[in-house]
């Protein structure tokens, strides 16, 4: 499979679910939270700015320890992070929570 792939499934399904959960919840559970609806929305779009700011802070941080690394012990380390399924499964979830974020928002 091709890793490219992972995060993408992992988009999409967040995305169907972002559309389908909350219409599932309001028809079986209508019980609710007594949430307001600007503080779902508050909260929602607070979650999804912190999810791409940890995203872009993480992996900086995993991209310049990589580089410093390579220079100290080999360039193969380099090779092997970005090949590594960790990685792409990481990435989905990160990018997971904030596709599901915007599209129960929308």
């Amino acid at each position: 499979m091709q890793l490219w792939l992972i995060p993408t499934i992992y988009a999409v399904a967040s995305v169907i679910g972002g559309f389908v959960l909350p219409r599932l919840e309001a028809r079986y559970l209508g019980f609710g939270l007594d949430v307001s609806i600007a503080s779902a929305q508050a909260y929602l779009s607070a979650v999804a700015s912190g999810m791409m700011a940890l995203t872009g802070i993480v992996f900086s941080i995993a991209f310049v320890l990589v580089q410093f690394n390579a220079i100290v012990y080999s360039p193969r380390l380099v090779i092997w992070f970005a090949r590594d399924r960790l990685l792409f499964y990481s990435m989905g979830v990160f990018v997971a929570t904030f596709m599901y974020s915007l599209s129960t928002l929308a």
